[in-house]
């Protein structure tokens, strides 16, 4: 069992303050804490439960209420004072309090929770792991989620689809389209489940990197394997190549949607209408704006400035022009990067 002592010196941060309190509050025969008990026992029963589990009971849903209030350090305050009241933290309270440090961006806390667990010799489970690789995912820490994972192998944890999903999601919010797509093969190889975000997060890795051809195998693929395919999945392979400047293969995914049913939003058009700038294809994005209009597709900033952006390289300033008081009119905020375009439109005209 863990003291309150070795949490602090492993680096864990528990407010003295509220150690103090819940010492005082969170005792076996604390009104609170009954009252929990009965909630999760169910009134006669909870009298037959050994008094160490009705107060385990009480701390874990404690922690979980931390977590929708997402005050972490006071999940991490319960977990230290357990131990005073000779309660010993299993692998639910440990994933509960992992659970809070992520979803606050604690991802260094959800990390250091695991080897805190490994000293407390409790095995973490797929959702404790899950926690933290999600933590680490979400905070852009790649190279730690992937680590992560190998630890889970070693320690024969089941990695999951959740498990893959993250690592993946980790590697396309740094661009690491490779170690993505290597993930990706290794759930083919490991019979993991594939879903529609799994895709889309491997697809979103290429975007970032320009790799339309790669996204483009992977659609074929998620087809292939009747995986669904979404507006998400299409407005990332949109985007894939107009970074690559494959414009007209831009614009043909953005009508294929129609054939798939799926709906074309701001964000799809607003990736086609920047492929075609990027390319000078100004003419092309303003029939995308056409279609926008009698879609009753909202444009925002961004649908203007690549709209603006193309025709400046198109030496169309009039019509830059036209779309500075078209924006002005609009609820749309115009930018510096609004502006800039507009004056190189000029200068070029």
């Amino acid at each position: 069992m863990m003291s309150l002592h070795r949490l602090h010196a492993s680096g864990v941060p528990v407010p003295e303050s509220k150690s103090r309190t819940l010492r005082h509050s969170v005792g076996a025969g604390s009104s609170h804490g009954g009252g929990l008990a009965k909630q999760r026992t169910g009134g006669k029963r909870c009298g037959n439960l050994d008094p160490s589990r009705r107060a385990l009971i009480k701390f874990t849903q404690q922690i979980k209420d931390c977590g929708r209030a997402r005050q972490w350090a006071q999940a991490l305050a319960i977990l230290a004072d357990m131990p005073y009241h000779a309660v010993a933290a299993d692998v639910v309270v440990y994933s509960a309090v992992v659970s809070v440090c992520g979803k606050a961006g604690q991802w260094q806390h959800a990390v250091e929770l695991l080897r805190v667990m490994n000293a407390a010799e409790v095995r973490p489970n797929t959702f404790t792991c899950n926690s933290c690789i999600s933590s680490c995912a979400k905070a852009g820490e790649w190279l730690n989620a992937l680590q992560l994972l190998n630890v889970m192998q070693t320690d024969a944890v089941d990695a999951d689809t959740i498990t893959f999903n993250s690592c993946i999601n980790a590697c396309a919010q740094a661009g690491e389209w490779l170690p993505a797509l290597e993930m990706l093969r290794s759930m083919v190889g490991g019979s993991v489940d594939r879903n529609t975000i799994t895709y889309n997060a491997a697809i979103s890795a290429c975007e970032k990197a320009g790799e339309w051809t790669q996204g483009l195998e992977l659609l074929r693929e998620m087809m292939h394997t009747s995986v669904p395919v979404d507006t998400i999945t299409c407005s990332a392979l949109v985007s894939a190549c107009g970074k690559g400047g494959a414009w007209q293969t831009a614009l043909s995914v953005l009508s294929g949607m129609e054939k798939l049913q799926l709906e074309k939003n701001t964000i799809t058009f607003s990736a086609a209408i920047s492929a075609c700038e990027r390319s000078g294809e100004w003419q092309h994005a303003l029939e995308l704006k056409q279609s926008m209009l009698q879609r009753n597709v909202e444009m925002n900033g961004i649908t203007y400035n690549a709209l603006i952006s193309a025709c400046a390289q198109g030496s169309q300033w009039r019509r830059s022009l036209a779309l500075l008081d078209e924006l002005a009119g609009s609820s749309v905020d115009v930018t510096t990067t609004t502006c800039n375009a507009v004056m190189s439109a000029c200068g070029r005209g």
